[in-house]
């Protein structure tokens, strides 16, 4: 038997801007299904064709991710390949023949270029080493640094559709036009093929949702059309984008010897190390669905009318269902990429953010590897950031995708103060225009920068998980349950229905704000012996502040910062409030 093994890596690209290209869902989500395929579809089909690969059969998972990862869990080795990760957009296997590696990395590629133009998929083998005597995490770690600097180096995708000579644009995605859709309106080959692959996405999903009797799940089910999805989130006031990613899990996967029992290099480790890399990745993926499932739970149904199917000749008719607008254009491995009703993004978020916690404390999954990495890093669970971008209906995906991608970053600054803690950052836009968060931070900076008037982001993980590692007070004061109890405070009416705090006060702290904390607070002093729930909003209840101090700064001024408008911005947008709460039902 051959001891010469290859890695082979494939891998996407630039996935924000194919999957938000448009504006329209059917094609978001036919973009989403299109980079799941990649990884799984039209690898597995390749390593599985005996014309090219003849591995391992791993096709036979009915479009079910969670099929899909039992076969890789339980797969041997055929024709000296074997799957060690296959997931949306990401595909890794080991070969012993250097030729075959070659041959499905063209195979998956050209199947790519073909089925989904516009997708960036890129595929690389390492050289050649011992698998008994040279250690496969080195080799990997080659690879990855090979793949990086020359996948920079290729052409985009963008390259592959030139506007000259001049032809018509289509009326989607404004790339050149390449047929006509039903509707007798141009269309590019790159959101024709989106759309066809709409269907692809909605049956994966219903797989998904249906074992847990949600009403996503059985609103899926009753489309006639995929175009529908964009009827579900007419009307709707305000529409959010939620992007999570787990946390320092790229260093996890970049050190996993140090966290495996066993020297690397000893007899038996590189079957010990694809094991544990395996496991990993499976349980990290199974974790993001079972935490998405759970976390849909705080949305409250809403009543629409839809179309339903005939069922006889008649033309269709409108009747009206309960359905949740959401919409899961990303959800693989650590990832998650929502498009949600926005009144109610944030308690999903917080709710998946706790349950993905609860997820990879679970010992039978996939052998416990997730809490044994967490034990290893001094904690009993993997953690996981997420920010919401909250905007009108209209704004473009693109840019609200953006910003939350901008305030994931922000939350996962959060690691610099406290390890092992998940945490949610969001920010509501008002303003159609947006230039970036930083600019939105700097806004809401005072007293020549002294003064910040928002405390995010937030922490989500539980405190009585975090007393060990960091410091208390700091936590309370930051924790997501602190901003829910001042929200409530807001939002709390008398017996008559009528605002225990006017709306005219609060908006009056809201511009004395503006003026520095001075002014803030010398504006509380003149109502607050009027409104004795304003003690409540108090960052400083001693001495009758909104602010509290933070230390210094680096030219010695005192620094203070606020929660006050956080929970103001955000009041409207918890109207379900926390998943103790929530009455949505699986019934």
């Amino acid at each position: 038997m051959p001891t010469c093994k290859h890695l082979v890596l494939l891998e996407t690209s630039g996935n924000q801007e194919y999957l938000f290209a448009t504006n329209r869902l059917q094609e978001n989500v036919g973009a989403s299904e299109l980079t799941y395929q990649a990884g799984t579809k039209f690898v597995l089909e390749a390593i599985g064709d005996p014309d090219i690969g003849g591995g391992p059969d791993l096709t036979d998972y009915n479009n079910t991710p969670g099929r899909l990862r039992q076969l890789l869990s339980k797969h041997t080795a055929r024709n000296g390949i074997e799957v060690i990760i296959a997931t949306s957009g990401k595909a890794l296997f080991l070969t012993s023949d250097f030729e075959v590696g070659r041959q499905i990395i063209a195979a998956a590629t050209r199947r790519a270029l073909r089925d989904a133009p516009g997708l960036d998929l890129f595929g690389m083998i390492s050289e050649g080493f011992d698998w008994e005597t040279e250690s496969v995490h080195d080799c990997l770690e080659t690879l990855y640094q090979r793949f990086e600097s020359l996948r920079g180096s290729r052409p985009q995708p963008s390259a592959r559709f030139p506007m000259l000579p001049v032809c018509e644009p289509c009326a989607s995605s404004g790339l050149p036009a390449w047929d006509l859709d039903t509707e007798g309106d141009p269309v590019s080959r790159q959101s024709w093929q989106k759309r066809q692959a709409a269907e692809g996405w909605r049956k994966r999903i219903i797989k998904i949702l249906k074992p847990k009797k949600h009403w996503v799940g059985k609103r899926l089910d009753h489309l006639e059309q995929l175009g529908e999805l964009d009827e579900d989130f007419t009307g709707l006031d305000w529409t959010a984008v939620v992007h999570a990613d787990g946390n320092g899990f790229g260093r996890i996967f970049r050190e996993l010897p140090h966290y495996l029992n066993g020297a690397a290099g000893s007899a038996g480790f590189n079957e010990h190390y694809v094991s544990a890399l395996r496991r990993l990745s499976l349980a990290l993926e199974e974790a993001t669905e079972e935490a998405f499932c759970e976390a849909l739970k705080v949305l409250p149904k809403i009543t629409k009318r839809v179309r339903v199917k005939p069922r006889t000749e008649d033309k269709p008719r409108w009747d009206k269902h309960e359905i949740l607008p959401i919409v899961p254009l990303v959800l693989g491995g650590d990832d998650l990429t929502v498009v949600c009703e926005g009144r109610h993004a944030l308690a999903f978020t917080w709710t998946f953010l706790e349950a993905f916690e609860k997820q990879t404390e679970r010992t039978d999954l996939f052998g416990g590897i997730a809490p044994e990495i967490a034990k290893k890093t001094g904690g009993n669970h993997l953690s996981a950031c997420a920010g919401v971008a909250i905007t009108k209906p209209h704004f473009p995906f693109y840019s609200g995708y953006t910003l939350a991608e901008q305030l994931l970053r922000s939350a996962k600054t959060i690691k610099q103060k406290i390890q092992h803690c998940s945490a949610m950052d969001f920010h509501v836009l008002y303003d159609a225009s947006f230039t970036g968060l930083d600019a939105i931070r700097r806004r809401l900076l005072q007293d020549n920068e002294t003064t910040a008037l928002t405390a995010k982001p937030y922490v989500v993980t539980d405190p009585a998980k975090l007393e060990a590692v960091g410091p208390d007070d700091w936590v309370a004061n930051h924790h997501v349950q602190n901003l829910w109890e001042r929200v409530q405070v807001i939002n709390a009416r008398d017996e008559e229905g009528r605002r225990k705090l006017p709306n005219s006060q609060l908006h009056a702290l809201r511009e004395a704000l503006s003026m520095g904390h001075v002014q803030a607070d010398a504006r509380l002093r003149l109502i607050c012996h009027h409104y004795p729930d304003l003690d409540n909003l108090l960052d400083n209840s001693v001495g009758g502040s909104l602010f509290r101090e933070t230390g210094e700064s680096d030219s010695g001024k005192p620094c203070r910062e606020t929660g006050f408008l956080d929970a103001l911005d955000s009041a409207a947008f918890w109207e379900k409030g926390r998943h103790d709460d929530a009455a949505n039902t699986d019934e």
